[in-house]
């Protein structure tokens, strides 16, 4: 305990010589050009990366402030299993509105723009996954300048669309991998990407979110060990993180939604677990009917230039039931993809992370699925 909070205390310290040189306000966003805005991205404390702590305590309450037209809400759709709240930030656009401070509880939540098709993003299921998390915050400044500058296309997309954001999901790992940074400073080549759960493993405690959903067509499936590395937990929405992921799709009917992983460098349809064209099992059916509409976002937003579309199974027979993108598509009909970019594209050898400029590339070469989505 003492360590913990010893570490905590010296992150505070650390944390208040690096934020960002100057508040990202309307006057920020107004001079700057694109490129500036860009630039910003690499300036978080965690070797480029946001923290929790300097995007939620202040870059998003600076936003808040600053943009209520744009910024709807700050949903708490739940909390981590050591008790950190989960956010969802809803994008809509509203003239006058006032400014919300204070995140609206998800049993509270009335969604005043249900009329408007909606699309989610979500990042760090895995929570050693910081570059899944800034894909989601890139998006969030694009809107922002987008509207500061009036630009047509994205005051039409805030007009007529809700773009709903959850960077972290996660936070209990990612909150670890912090204070490894701090005590190495390095970011660890191989980290858990489970949740906290104690299960008493050596290595890889806890469930993987990513596969602790409902099964996408009939019965369970094997969840696997404790300390497996992608443990599925005891039973589906075991986890509190999941279930407040659950609770936010009950309440909002969600048109699109992308989920980003880390591994294989490639976009995922759902139900990947599926080993052939077998059309007497009715999750198939669905899948191969709506085939063609992810195709059209592939080949639409230029995906195809940089990865391949396809199914799991097929490429390497890893199945991924229970899997959050499934469970999307095949329960809730929201046309889901996994969007997995692969681990060699953000980790080096040497234990350093991503250049500023490689970095920015990445999140560059992958925003124009999420553009072409919401259009």
């Amino acid at each position: 305990m003492f360590w913990n909070i010893l570490i905590l205390f010296a992150y505070g310290i650390y944390k208040s010589h690096s934020l960002l040189d100057q508040d990202e306000d309307w006057n920020f966003f107004h001079s700057a050009t694109w490129s500036n805005i860009e630039n910003s991205l690499n300036f978080g404390e965690i070797k480029g990366y946001y923290s929790i702590d300097e995007f939620e305590n202040y870059l998003l309450p600076t936003y808040q402030q600053n943009f209520p037209e744009i910024i709807a809400n700050v949903v708490d759709i739940g909390n981590t299993r050591e008790g950190l709240r989960i956010y969802a930030i809803q994008l809509t656009y509203e003239a006058s509105r006032p400014q919300k401070m204070t995140p609206t509880p998800i049993n509270s939540f009335v969604n005043s723009y249900s009329d408007r098709p909606a699309i989610l993003l979500t990042g760090m299921h895995e929570g050693s996954d910081p570059t899944s998390m800034m894909i989601v915050i890139y998006t969030l400044k694009k809107f922002i300048f987008g509207y500061v500058k009036n630009d047509p296309s994205y005051m039409h997309l805030l007009k007529t669309r809700q773009i709903w954001l959850i960077p972290f999901l996660n936070k209990d790992t990612y909150t670890n991998l912090i204070e490894y940074f701090l005590e190495t400073g390095k970011i660890p080549t191989l980290f858990s990407i489970k949740n906290r759960r104690p299960l008493g493993c050596v290595k890889f405690d806890g469930v993987y979110l990513r596969q602790n959903y409902p099964q996408s067509d009939t019965g369970d499936f094997d969840r696997g060990y404790p300390c497996d590395y992608d443990y599925a937990g005891e039973s589906a929405l075991s986890e509190p993180e999941t279930i407040a992921m659950n609770g936010l799709l009950d309440k909002v009917t969600f048109s699109v939604a992308f989920n980003f992983f880390l591994t294989r460098d490639a976009l995922l349809v759902p139900l990947n677990y599926l080993a052939s064209k077998d059309y007497s099992n009715p999750a198939f059916y669905k899948k191969d009917e709506d085939y063609s509409i992810f195709e059209e976002i592939y080949l639409r937003s230029g995906m195809n230039k940089i990865t391949e579309l396809r199914n799991t199974y097929s490429k390497d027979n890893t199945i991924y039931q229970g899997d959050v993108t499934d469970y999307m598509y095949w329960k809730k009909g929201i046309y889901a993809l996994s969007v997995e970019i692969k681990r060699r594209t953000i980790y080096k050898a040497t234990q350093n992370i991503l250049t500023p400029a490689e970095k920015l590339d990445l999140l560059q070469d992958y925003y124009p699925l999420i553009q072409y989505s919401t259009f």
